[in-house]
C-alpha cells in the first residue's frame, strides 16, 4: 500500500462542493478545508503509483474546478 498527501487549489467558493465530492473517492481516508497557500488536503491510500496517478490525473486534476495540486508520497509510516 502507498499513502500520499494530496494538496490542492479549487476554484473560489467551491471548497466544500470539492471536498465533497474527494470524500467520496474510496481511495481517500482524511480531508480538509485550509487557510493559507493551498484550499484542501487530502490523505488517501492506494496499491501502488499507478493507481495514485490515476487518482490524481483522473478523479482530481481532471475536474474544472480543480486549479492545481501537489502530491506528497509517504515513505515511511510509524
Amino acid at each position: 500500500m502507498l499513502t500520499a498527501y494530496i494538496m490542492m487549489n479549487a476554484e473560489l467558493g467551491s471548497e466544500k462542493e470539492v471536498m465533497d465530492r474527494i470524500e467520496s473517492y474510496p481511495e481517500v481516508i482524511e480531508s480538509y478545508i485550509l487557510y493559507g497557500v493551498y484550499d484542501i488536503l487530502v490523505k488517501v491510500r492506494v496499491n501502488n503509483r499507478e493507481e495514485l496517478s490515476r487518482l490524481v490525473t483522473r478523479k482530481i486534476r481532471g475536474k474544472d474546478d480543480i486549479k492545481n495540486t501537489i502530491t506528497f508520497i509517504v515513505i515511511n509510516e510509524k
